[in-house]
């Protein structure tokens, strides 16, 4: 029943990841035709500079309240919500009007000295008013998750992410613009609505929610107010510092676009086509992983906790293997169709090079994304924090040191080392804690032979019908024929090798096994 219930809800949340990343891939294509790829990149940056400040306004508020409220219900204790609520919700209103304040008040010095660019400076003092409402919703999702409603929380998500394309695309149409400057305050204004409406079904589902005729017992408020801090600050600390130096690297970029000799509008330009425009698109395949792996997490947790290291083995392997399965042949698929893609999609141009670039990078964007879920279910949360600021500064020299010197290139070795250093330590670490090895025959050679001979297949019909490059309908057809092609090759490749895998899963287990390990039992 349990892993029927876990089936069920990653369905249920795959179905609303994919909806929503196609929905985000649909907007980004009108968005980049509405305002062109400069206004993307100027937009990115606007947001760079702000996302501190949404890091400053929720970062460990959602973790604190879900953890206070599932250590009560865990105690038998009912009608704590109204007590804790009004506590987490305090805090919450007290640190995002501090930020909110300061983001209106100082937006000029942000725009102009950290960004670079002043045609920020409207668009920030319109976000400001947005960082209450997102301190708001995210304790009212650490509500949410404490009593099992994450469908609820999927809702608003897809609720937040309508209204704003709704709004925007309302504003751009009925009062056209040509300028990027004017288009990105109309996005500003288009995510402070999407906020305001699902804070308000949040809070609506809070309220139907939460135990009835409890009152709030002013009397715990202070125990519980300690407890909530006790939780919130350290965690809020930590992302502050890592999202303190991803902003840097974020905000620096188009800066050393910029000095390499590029002009401004060059340099927003490329970076908008990178952060805005081809990520989003190459992790769209993703959304088929990203649900089993968050509900993986909590069961690496809980079979740690009961100290079950076969099972925890068992689904880390099985998590590790389908990630490589999908995004080995995504990366194919990518590179295989990058000019149909980047031309379909976006209309050709910078983008199609720039996805062809980042495509073998795929595996190991989704495998770090994968690694790092499963260490923090292994209690790792410190080691992936101290990874990520180390990868930042060297992103951050990367920026200061090399792009000023080889621009574009530049930026794209930037991308290559930092997203080869963190997926390699990630899945060391992972791989040496739980005792598993890295099966390279079954787990990355037989999809990589699976993808080649796909390839190899549509290759071979595109030479031959070179009239079905860049038509939509003829590109979605070969993705599903390469799709069919790679699982027929690979259900073949696993089943000649199956006995060779079964003597792989008898070898004996690492002697660095983190369940051999006296450092974590005495941790």
């Amino acid at each position: 029943m349990k892993n029927k219930r876990i089936l069920q809800d990653a369905i249920v949340l795959t179905a609303f990841s994919l909806v929503m990343r196609i929905s985000s891939i649909i907007f980004s294509m009108y968005l980049a035709s509405a305002i062109g790829a400069e206004g993307v990149g100027l937009n990115q940056l606007t947001f760079s500079g702000f996302s501190f400040a949404v890091t400053i306004a929720t970062a460990g508020i959602s973790v604190a309240v879900t953890k206070i409220l599932t250590e009560e219900f865990g105690r038998g204790i009912q009608g704590s919500e109204r007590t804790v609520m009004r506590c987490a919700l305090g805090y919450a209103g007290v640190i995002s009007i501090s930020a909110a304040v300061i983001v209106y008040n100082f937006a000029g010095v942000i725009g102009e000295t950290l960004l670079s660019d002043s045609r920020t400076i409207i668009p920030l003092k319109l976000l400001a008013p947005a960082l209450p409402l997102m301190s708001i919703s995210s304790c009212l999702k650490g509500y949410l998750l404490a009593v099992r409603r994450a469908s609820q929380i999927a809702i608003s998500d897809f609720l937040e992410q309508g209204v704003e394309v709704g709004v925007l695309i309302f504003l751009l149409e009925n009062y056209r613009t040509a300028d990027i400057a004017t288009a990105c305050r109309y996005i500003s204004v288009s995510i402070v609505a999407s906020e305001a409406v699902s804070g308000l079904y949040l809070y609506i589902q809070y309220l139907r929610s939460r135990t009835r005729n409890c009152a709030a017992s002013w009397e715990r408020g202070t125990a519980y107010m300690r407890r909530l801090l006790a939780v919130a600050l350290p965690v809020a600390a930590s992302t502050c510092l890592a999202s303190a130096l991803r902003t840097v690297e974020n905000i620096s970029i188009p800066s050393g676009l910029v000095k390499s000799g590029l002009a401004r509008d060059v340099a927003l330009e490329y970076y908008g086509t990178v952060r805005g425009m081809a990520l989003p698109l190459l992790f769209l395949p993703y959304a088929f992983l990203a649900s089993f792996t968050s509900l993986a997490m909590p069961e690496v947790s809980e079979s740690m906790a009961a100290n079950r290291p076969d099972q925890v083995r068992s689904l880390i392997a099985r998590v590790t293997r389908d990630c490589l399965i999908l995004a080995i042949p995504a990366a194919a698929v990518y590179m295989l169709f990058a000019d149909s893609i980047g031309t379909v999609v976006y209309g050709g141009g910078q983008i199609c090079t720039v996805i062809f670039l980042l495509a073998p990078l795929v595996p190991l964007m989704y495998f770090d994304a994968v690694a790092d879920g499963i260490l923090k279910g292994m209690g790792q949360q410190n080691w992936v924090l101290k990874l990520n600021i180390i990868d930042s500064l060297l992103r951050i020299a990367m920026v200061f040191f090399l792009i000023p010197h080889t621009g574009f290139t530049g930026f794209m070795i930037l991308m290559y080392i930092s997203n080869i250093f963190n997926p390699v330590l990630s899945v060391q670490r992972m791989l040496r804690l739980s005792g598993i090895g890295l099966d390279i025959r079954n787990w990355i050679v037989m999809p990589g032979l699976a993808s080649g001979a796909a390839v190899l297949c549509l290759r071979t019909f595109r030479i031959y019908f070179p009239f079905a490059q860049n038509v939509t309908l003829v590109m979605a057809v070969e993705i599903v024929l390469f799709a069919v092609l790679y699982a027929a090759v690979l259900s073949i490749c696993y089943k000649n090798g199956a006995q060779q895998n079964a003597a792989r899963r008898k070898r004996p287990k690492s002697a660095d096994s983190i369940f051999q390990s006296k450092v974590y039992e005495r941790n």
